[in-house]
């Protein structure tokens, strides 16, 4: 019997272990694990299986072996890029029909941009000495960052500025004011033994630095409210977590408040509501303290629903494993999955009732999915593809035959495409009647 209970052990342990791999490090807070069209934060990578979708839904990207493969969406064809080295990142023009690539090749980086329409090479930058783990760009500018920021000129790849900080490398980088500024947030340093992140706010065509800060926090993703007035840090796993509230106004960054509670947050499609999360058994953070009814209560974890224009906010009981969340694309309802809990059921709740809904079905995670525009489908790779009927809470096979490794849609919602990295085949879905109505080999 006990040799029995241990193997049984043994056996969650490695399945828990195999979950924290399959999320990317994502196991808590705002999941990023969505596959969207158009560019996200950072860039999109583009592992074996990814696919990135332009824009306007109209091309996309992925990868062979070691070739990056361009094929369109209403042509459902395919073939490498030739002469492009096997990219890391990519990210799509912020005007015009084209692409950048973040390469590395005998250990050089090289970022080349890359004209569809034209079919050829815009330009290329030969970069050894860099190792670069973000891309964002602009209209008019590509912006690179890894131990410093590095700004560059979309037109032609010539260098516009670079901030080198001193003791730190870069962790997140967000856009500003369509672009005419950068909100710069470093790596946690803990030289006062105690974490602290510095912030700051920079021209995007000298690279100064307009204002800075430091946050007594890790850091991680920021989170910009709609209006680009106040930002939010909030990590997931640190040793001291407050949601850090910062100012932006006037490109002048402040920390106007701490918060108790975890993230990263995720804003709501509307950008007037904010999701964190509380720890009960937590200790509260300097100047923040934990509601009474958290306290008391029997479940360990709560949503927290932040208002972003009081900054009050309310909770919500979401149970004793650590909770991952996403609104959907109408925010009407809020995503929860529990990635290291292997049995759990994703459970949907109701935005304006805030009552849940726990799915039927198989216990899919949402590790690697995306979402329909009109937030009414979920579709996830996980073993094999499901749909999640969000409105139904219900998760059914999608009765694709092969082991799905990634998803992405449409920017209209109407194709899913999936990948098969065995047989190197892309499959296009009528996304509506999730039924196959092409595929090609790649």
């Amino acid at each position: 019997m006990t040799k029995t209970w241990v193997g049984l052990g043994v056996m969650v342990w490695l399945a828990g272990c195999a979950a924290e791999f399959e999320t990317g490090g994502n196991i808590g807070g705002a999941n990023r694990n969505g596959r969207f069209p158009g560019n996200k934060p950072g860039g999109i990578a583009v592992r074996s299986g990814d696919i990135a979708v332009s824009p306007l839904g109209d091309y996309f990207l992925t990868l062979r072996g070691k070739a990056l493969v361009l094929g369109g969406t209403q042509s459902q064809d395919a073939a490498a890029v030739d002469g492009m080295p096997t990219p890391e990142r990519v990210a799509f023009w912020g005007e015009g029909d084209g692409f950048y690539a973040v390469s590395r090749d005998g250990g050089r980086q090289i970022l080349v941009s890359y004209d569809r329409a034209a079919g050829r090479e815009r330009w290329r930058k030969d970069m050894p000495e860099r190792k670069d783990q973000r891309i964002d760009v602009t209209r008019n500018r590509v912006i690179l960052a890894g131990k410093n920021l590095q700004i560059l000129d979309a037109a032609d790849g010539s260098e516009v500025a670079t901030y080198a900080p001193a003791n730190s490398t870069i962790r997140d980088v967000d856009v500003l004011h369509g672009g005419t500024h950068v909100l710069v947030t470093q790596e946690t340093s803990w030289e006062t033994g105690s974490p602290r992140t510095t912030l700051s706010v920079r021209n995007t065509d000298t690279g100064e630095e307009e204002s800075t800060t430091d946050a007594d926090n890790c850091a991680d993703d920021v989170v910009v409210s709609e209006d680009e007035t106040a930002a939010f840090l909030a990590p997931t796993l640190c040793q001291q977590d407050p949601v850090t509230v910062l100012s932006l106004a006037g490109n002048q960054i402040s920390v106007t408040r701490q918060l108790p509670g975890f993230g990263p947050v995720a804003k709501s499609p509307a950008g007037n509501l904010l999701v964190a999360f509380l720890d009960r058994d937590a200790q509260a953070p300097e100047g923040t303290s934990i509601p009474d009814g958290v306290k008391s209560s029997q479940h360990r974890y709560h949503l927290m629903f932040i208002n972003t224009g009081t900054l009050e906010f309310e909770t919500q009981s979401v149970g004793d494993q650590l909770p991952r969340y996403i609104f959907t694309p109408d925010g009407k309802r809020l995503l929860v999955d529990t990635p290291m809990d292997i049995f759990s059921h994703i459970r949907v709740l109701d935005m304006t009732t805030r009552r849940w809904h726990q799915t039927s079905g198989a216990p899919a995670k949402l590790n690697t999915f995306t979402l329909s525009p009109d937030g009414r489908r979920a579709f996830i790779a996980d073993k094999q593809l499901f749909v999640l009927d969000i409105g139904g809470a219900a998760v059914r096979p999608a009765g694709l035959s092969l082991p799905p490794d990634s998803v992405n849609l449409t920017s209209d919602g109407l194709t899913l495409l999936v990948t098969q990295v065995t047989d190197r085949v892309l499959l296009f879905f009528d996304a509506l009647q999730t039924r196959e109505k092409g595929r090609v080999y790649y």
